[in-house]
């Protein structure tokens, strides 16, 4: 009974294996992956599938330091950073993800109202010295929605993705009276 508690008592090497593959995980030391998110733009019944592509040349209204401010890794630690920019004729929004490399991320835009959700499951694998194979998985979950400033005309909406950015054009809907 003694040689049995021992044992008990050694760290077991496929946990020692898993917690540096979380560690390594957390602190970013793995290569990065080249793949991207499925994202989709939802708008009603419709559902488009966001492709890559140049971020417009968009100017917003204000001339403001803060309306041009741009986003990049300093906005803090989070998972999702959303800005919301304004022209006289459109609203953009930029959504920045920090970390996201993989899962779907679902956009839904109603003539007042922008969401986001994401989900993201990432395996982590690696052998022990007994050429066992362990494994661990991270779940990263986000979702952010918010009243739009004007109403906005959906069919014309359109999103692209570029270099870990989303962004999404709305077109504003004309005043009742307005020529279109």
């Amino acid at each position: 009974m003694g040689g049995s508690q021992a044992l008990a008592q050694k760290p077991d090497e496929s946990e020692m294996l898993l917690q540096k593959l979380l560690d390594k995980e957390m602190s970013g030391t793995l290569e990065p992956s080249l793949s991207r998110p499925e994202i989709y733009l939802h708008i009603g019944e419709q559902v488009k599938k966001v492709e890559d592509g140049p971020l417009s040349s968009f100017k917003a209204a204000s001339n403001s330091p803060e309306g041009v401010k741009q986003l990049n890794e300093s906005e803090g630690n989070c998972l999702l950073y959303v800005k919301t920019e304004e022209s006289p004729d459109k609203i953009r929004i930029l959504a920045k993800l920090n970390g996201f490399e993989k899962g779907t991320i679902d956009i839904f835009v109603t003539s007042s109202e922008f969401s986001i959700k994401g989900f993201e499951a990432r395996q982590i694998r690696g052998k022990t010295q007994k050429q066992e194979l362990m494994s661990a998985q991270k779940d990263t979950a986000f979702e952010r929605t918010f009243s739009l400033p004007h109403h906005v005309e959906t069919k014309s909406a359109r999103a692209v993705f570029h270099g870990g950015e989303i962004e999404v054009l709305l077109p504003k809907q004309n005043k009742p009276g307005e020529a279109m």
